[in-house]
C-alpha cells in the first residue's frame, strides 16, 4: 500500500481514512477478512477492531488513543484538531474524529 496523498486524504470517507492510520501511523496489517475492521499488530499474534471513524465510544477512544499518540490536542465542540509542534496547524471537520485522522495522516506524508 502506497502513502496516500494530501489531494486522496482530503476526499476520503472515514472507513478508508481509518484504514490509511491503521498501516501508516498506527503500524497496523490488514487481515484477510477486511477492510479497516481488523488489522493485525505487526510482530503481534492478535486481531485490534480498528474504526476510530465510527461515532461510538469505541471509535471515540480511538480517536483519543491516537490523538495522544501523534500528540494533538481536540476542539470537539469546533470539530478541530491542533497538532505540528506548537499545535501551529489545525485541520477542521464536521467531525472531529475524522479532523484527527487526517492530522495524522498530514504529519505522515508530510504535508497539511
Amino acid at each position: 500500500m502506497t502513502k496516500p496523498t494530501k489531494e486522496q486524504i482530503d476526499t476520503a470517507t472515514g472507513e478508508q481514512l481509518s484504514e490509511w492510520v491503521a498501516v501508516w501511523c498506527m503500524g497496523y496489517e490488514h487481515g484477510e477478512n477486511g477492510l479497516g475492521d481488523k488489522c493485525y499488530r505487526r510482530g503481534k499474534d492478535w486481531i485490534y477492531d480498528w474504526q476510530p471513524h465510527l461515532e461510538n465510544l469505541k471509535g471515540k477512544g480511538q480517536s483519543i488513543v491516537l490523538a495522544e499518540k501523534f500528540d494533538m490536542v481536540i476542539h470537539a465542540a469546533k470539530g478541530a484538531v491542533n497538532y505540528g509542534s506548537w499545535y501551529h496547524k489545525t485541520v477542521k471537520d464536521n467531525n472531529w474524529q475524522i479532523a484527527a485522522l487526517k492530522a495524522c495522516l498530514y504529519s505522515v506524508i508530510g504535508e497539511e
